[in-house]
């Protein structure tokens, strides 16, 4: 038999409660302490050179497109 059992209660349900809270806040409070990277800025400017002024820069030629061919007219073969 058992002598007191509210007191087992109490010491298991503490013991318990004691775990789960240093579960739940040790991590936490481990994540305050962690210091902080240094912050690292870069900076990248895409931007080409103009090209030479001594090379003239020649036009574009218009492209020749090749002529219709003309359609033969269908011929029916006699019955």
């Amino acid at each position: 038999m058992q002598k007191h059992p509210d007191k087992i209660f109490w010491w298991v349900f503490g013991t318990h409660a004691t775990a789960i809270f240093l579960l739940l806040i040790i991590p936490l409070i481990k994540g305050c302490f962690h210091p902080r990277p240094k912050e690292i800025v870069s900076f990248v400017e895409f931007v080409s050179e103009a090209p030479a002024a001594a090379q003239p820069v020649a036009e574009p030629q218009p492209v020749s497109r090749p002529e219709p061919v003309a359609k033969q007219p269908v011929v029916e073969p006699p019955k």
